[in-house]
């Protein structure tokens, strides 16, 4: 059913402006785009009243009306830029600036100011803070303009919470204008903070209870967002994109997962909508919640509370408990008529293949092993990853269109384009197993342990001594330490270049693996391998360090430590790498040969029934109530993107960048600034002729798009001044926009 919204037109400033009937003037102002200050405004938040910037005349009214909580009515003449009007303004933004730091503010030289040094010896708790130069206040108080009475700010001395995790609380830089409040209650919801009246008639923003977290704040920084000062802020302030800083778990995140979007989904209880939606960016979810590093964990930001978001287990949940709710969701493909071909089915081949067919291309991905998966399938033991999990996965993608060949062995994958194929994608991943490089290693018993696993992985008989020794400190190392026990090894021993903090492996592994009786050596290498034809030990030797001063992998050793290890096998876990002869034109490597070969069944290897009861999966998922409780913990720290910008003023008005608007520039000394079609700043310059370097730069076709100048006889300070000024707020300086060939 259509609703008929009524408009009432008003005018503002001489401008006619039809509005929807109910609008408050400020509202009204903005979708003109006509702007009028205010502080304590906000396009999502309901009006407060709060600073009285935004006074305007009204023709017929007496006293100025605020115009964040004036409703318009038809025919209202409206004037924002009276003399009367401006001078209030200055008014009530003097009141604020009284318990506000502003001598920076009024700073003839602030733009070039260094921010640790005060030519002017004004005390550092009488200055602006780390903000100024990117601060709402400071924008509209240069808009609204500082009286030339205005009293010297005197310190409150009022408490500076920096122990706080994600965001500092300055009270000394509220000005109480009530959006954080606003926010909390109203948006999020939760109502930690409120409005604190002080005995001088300052009013600021505190939490309900001294302490934060008794306050039921949940640190989700929206008031941080909000707040046009430096009262609230965020702990983190490098410079760079801000999701990759406010949303760490994403952007950490190799695959981009949305992951804030699915654990608020799980936490609502909406399991299969959070499963969608994890599959907008992965096809094999149910592995990767078992298996993935999960770098997304190690930089939550709920961790620099208390403990970080399960995120990887909350994926798991929710592909185990998949319906196929998300097949629905798909949809209808357009065939491209193009042909792909995968070399490679393990995670980077399968990914590519489900995507590259969700585009229309025919996709057939070739895999050299019978099975497909790739290290899923090989390098990774059952009780981590069960075989079915990944089993239905790849049929799921299977299902999806892709063609998976198994058992086809590629020489060259240029010869896949004669046969056919528009691209080929070469995913072989890292398959060969890193060597040692010292004595003895050919010796039979010196077992690569990607080998050994990709045999025990796929049912071959594997047999090994009851002294099992494994070289190496990651994840494989450890994989291969564990199966090793399951295999009937009576003691298995690791020994890594690293110490426990250094240990690349991740450390509830290293935990599992010690638990069920690995015992880990630290700072342990091998200098040689004993034997005659069978490996009988090794000779460890002391680790002095792992990294040189470069940080590079470099480890060093401490000669005189080298002790004899009694070993039956010893199993090589130091790093993988890739497998370059199916690439044309690639340096051909021999085949690897096999250092060992398959036993019958015996003591030391055990039966496929007990083996099977060994390499059940070991690690616990989470029960539906679980999973919400977790999800609930997260921050929500997404919730900011959410929220829109405040209204600042409006920008020097730029010119376009041609001819004639150049040929109206004076020839004197001055600066300019070029900016791009985005209006960015390209590049800041100072000249002692402006119309003439204008003029050069529009013959050598400057990408800019638009200009503004200021005439300065001291033209090489200026320069310098707002090169600082962007510096400051962008953390590097503008990119020059010419595409010069430096060499």
């Amino acid at each position: 059913m259509e609703v008929n919204i009524s408009e009432v037109n008003i005018t503002i400033d001489g401008q006619s402006v039809a509005v929807e009937e109910g609008f408050f003037l400020l509202e009204a102002a903005r979708k003109a785009g006509i702007y009028i200050p205010s502080l304590c405004s906000h396009p999502d938040l309901a009006p407060a009243g709060a600073c009285g910037i935004c006074a305007v005349e009204i023709e017929g009214k007496e006293e100025l009306v605020q115009a964040c909580e004036t409703k318009v009515i038809p025919g209202m003449n409206i004037f924002t830029k009276t003399k009367r009007v401006l001078d209030y303004r200055k008014d009530k933004l003097g009141e604020i600036l009284a318990f506000h730091p502003h001598a920076c503010l009024t700073c003839a030289q602030r733009e070039g100011c260094s921010r640790t040094q005060c030519s002017s010896n004004v005390n550092e708790n009488e200055r602006c803070c780390v903000r100024l130069g990117n601060c709402e206040l400071q924008k509209v108080t240069d808009y609204v303009g500082i009286k030339r009475d205005i009293p010297r700010y005197m310190p409150g001395n009022l408490p500076v919470f920096e122990d706080h995790p994600l965001f500092t609380r300055d009270y000394n830089l509220c000005i109480g204008c009530q959006r954080c409040v606003r926010i909390c209650r109203d948006v999020r919801g939760v109502e930690a903070l409120k409005i604190v009246e002080m005995d001088n008639g300052r009013k600021i923003a505190s939490s309900i209870e001294p302490a934060l977290e008794d306050s039921g704040c949940r640190f989700c920084t929206a008031c941080v967002e909000v707040c046009p000062t430096g009262a609230l802020r965020d702990k983190e302030t490098k410079k760079g994109r801000k999701e990759d800083i406010l949303l760490p778990c994403r952007s950490g995140c190799p695959a981009n997962v949305d992951i804030p979007r699915y654990v608020r989904l799980i936490a609502q209880e909406k399991f299969a909508e959070a499963n969608a939606v994890i599959r907008e960016t992965v096809p094999l979810p149910a592995s990767l919640g078992r298996v993935c590093f999960h770098p997304c964990e190690d930089n939550c930001r709920r961790g620099q509370i208390d403990q970080e978001i399960s995120i990887c287990l909350l994926k798991r949940f929710v592909s185990d408990e998949d319906l196929g709710w998300w097949r629905e969701q798909l949809k209808p493909i357009d065939l491209s008529g193009k042909k792909v071909a995968v070399v490679g089915s393990g995670p980077a081949g399968l990914t590519a293949a489900y995507f590259l067919s969700r585009k229309g291309h025919a996709v057939t991905v070739l895999e050299a092993l019978e099975e497909p998966g790739g290290m899923l399938r090989t390098g990774i033991p059952a009780y981590r990853l069960p075989k079915d999990v990944l089993a239905k996965e790849v049929q799921e993608i299977k299902d999806c269109g892709v063609k998976i060949e198994t058992g086809v062995k590629v020489a060259d994958s240029s010869a896949l384009l004669r046969q056919g194929y528009d691209a080929v994608l070469v995913a072989t991943g890292n398959p060969l197993a890193a060597s040692l490089m010292v004595p003895g290693e050919g010796l039979e018993g010196v077992i690569p342990g990607l080998d050994f696993l990709r045999r025990v992985n796929l049912g071959e008989e594997v047999s090994l001594g009851e002294k099992v020794a494994v070289i190496g400190g990651g994840n494989v190392a450890v994989d291969t330490a564990r199966v090793a026990l399951r295999l009937g090894a009576r003691n298995v021993e690791m020994y890594c270049l690293e110490n426990e903090q250094e240990m690349p492996a991740w450390p509830e592994e290293v935990e599992m693996a010690r638990k069920e009786g690995v015992t880990v050596h630290f700072r342990k290498g091998v200098a040689s391998i004993s034997g005659d034809k069978k490996a009988s030990g090794f000779l460890s030797i002391e680790v002095a360090s792992v990294f040189d001063e470069y940080g590079k992998f470099n480890p060093k050793y401490l000669p005189g430590t080298e002790e004899p290890v009694q070993a039956d096998n010893i199993l090589v876990s130091i790093g993988q790498r890739s497998e370059t002869s199916v690439l044309p034109g690639a340096k051909r490597h021999g085949i690897m040969a096999r250092l060992w070969r398959p036993v019958q069944p015996g003591e030391c290897c055990p039966s496929g029934e007990s083996l099977s009861m060994k390499f059940f999966e070991t690690g616990l998922g989470l029960d539906e109530f679980m999973a919400m409780d977790e999800a609930a913990r997260c921050l929500q720290c997404d919730l900011r993107f959410a929220i829109s910008p405040a209204e600042l003023p409006p920008a020097e008005d730029l010119l376009d960048f041609n001819a004639e608007n150049i040929a109206s520039v004076p020839d004197v000394e001055g600066v300019y600034q070029l900016f791009d079609d985005h209006k960015e700043v390209m590049a800041i310059a100072g000249t002692s002729d402006l119309r003439q370097s204008l003029e050069e730069k529009l013959e050598d076709g400057s990408s800019a798009q638009f200009f503004i100048y200021e005439e300065e006889p001291m033209y090489t300070k200026r320069e310098s001044e707002l090169l600082q000024m962007y510096l400051q707020e962008h953390g590097k300086l503008p990119s020059g926009g010419d595409d010069d060939d430096l060499f």
